[in-house]
C-alpha cells in the first residue's frame, strides 16, 4: 500500500519541478528578450544623439567659417571704402548666430567643447572689433581656436563613436 501512494507523491514532485523549471525558463527568455529590445533601444538612441551632435559641429563650423568670410570682406571694404551701417549690423547678426550655435552645443556637447566653442566665438567677436575699428584682424588667435575646437569634436565624436560600437574609419 505504501508503495501506491510513492509513486503518485513522486510522479506529482517531478511534475511540479518540472512546470516550476519551465515558467523559470519562459520568464528568463521574456527577461532576456525586454533586456535585449532596451540594449537596441538605447544604442539607437545613441547614434540618433552622435549623428545630432555631428550635425550640430558641422553647422556650428560651417557658421564659424562665414564668420571667417564676413570678416575678410569687412577687413577689405575697410581698406577701399568707409564701413557702412550694413556692415555693423552683418557682424552682429554673425555674433548672434554664433551664441545661438553654442547654447545648442550645450544641449549635446561635452563642457570642453562647448568652451572652446565659446572661446572662439570671443575670438570672432574680436576679430569682428578689431575689423571695425581699424581693419586689422586677429588671424592667428583665430586659426589657433578653430584648430583646437575642431580637434575636441573630432575626438568627442570618435570617443562617442566607439562608446557604442560603430566605425566610419572604414567607410
Amino acid at each position: 500500500m505504501a508503495a501506491d501512494w510513492i509513486g503518485t507523491v513522486s510522479t506529482a514532485v517531478v511534475g511540479l519541478a518540472g512546470i516550476s523549471s519551465t515558467l523559470w525558463t519562459t520568464n528568463r527568455a521574456r527577461k532576456s528578450e525586454r533586456e535585449l529590445a532596451m540594449n537596441a533601444v538605447t544604442v539607437e538612441r545613441d547614434r540618433l544623439q552622435l549623428q545630432l551632435c555631428r550635425e550640430e559641429y558641422l553647422a556650428y563650423l560651417r557658421v564659424v567659417e562665414s564668420a571667417f568670410d564676413l570678416q575678410n570682406k569687412i577687413r577689405h571694404t575697410y581698406a577701399t571704402d568707409e564701413i557702412e551701417q550694413d556692415t555693423y549690423q552683418a557682424a552682429d547678426a554673425k555674433l548672434v548666430e554664433l551664441i545661438e550655435h553654442v547654447v545648442r552645443l550645450r544641449l549635446c556637447a561635452p563642457e570642453l567643447i562647448v568652451d572652446k566653442a565659446d572661446n572662439l566665438r570671443k575670438t570672432i567677436a574680436g576679430m569682428f572689433e578689431q575689423t571695425l575699428a581699424n581693419g586689422g584682424a586677429l588671424l592667428d588667435t583665430y586659426a589657433e581656436a578653430q584648430r583646437a575646437l575642431t580637434n575636441v569634436m573630432r575626438e568627442d565624436l570618435d570617443r562617442r563613436e566607439r562608446a557604442i560600437g560603430m566605425d566610419y574609419s572604414s567607410s
